[in-house]
């Protein structure tokens, strides 16, 4: 497993082959078993959060991000203020929700 400290998010998002969906569940793939990141992808309706993409077995999500009013991904996992931040951008210009 390697260091949650040196992820390239921009280089693991040109890696991504595939329509949205697949991109999303690659990148939640990628996360999870090289650097213990567990994340989803969310579909927002109203107030609630339904599972879109990723890795579906994550139980418990302690964070929510919010991309824009329709998406937005969960986490159970602690993710540095920077972290966030790139993972924010490059999935929002990925799957053009800007």
């Amino acid at each position: 497993m390697s260091n949650r400290n040196d992820i390239d998010l921009a280089t693991i998002i040109k890696s991504l082959n595939g329509n949205a969906i697949g991109k999303m569940n690659q990148l939640s793939h990628i996360l999870k078993t090289e650097y213990d990141i567990e994340l989803n992808f969310c579909n927002l309706v109203g107030r609630r959060w339904s599972y879109f993409a990723g890795e579906k077995d994550l139980f418990r999500a302690t964070k929510r991000i919010k991309l824009n009013n329709s998406f937005g991904i969960i986490t159970d996992s602690f993710l540095v203020p920077e972290l966030e931040e790139e993972l924010i951008t490059l999935s929002k210009q990925l799957f053009d929700l800007n």
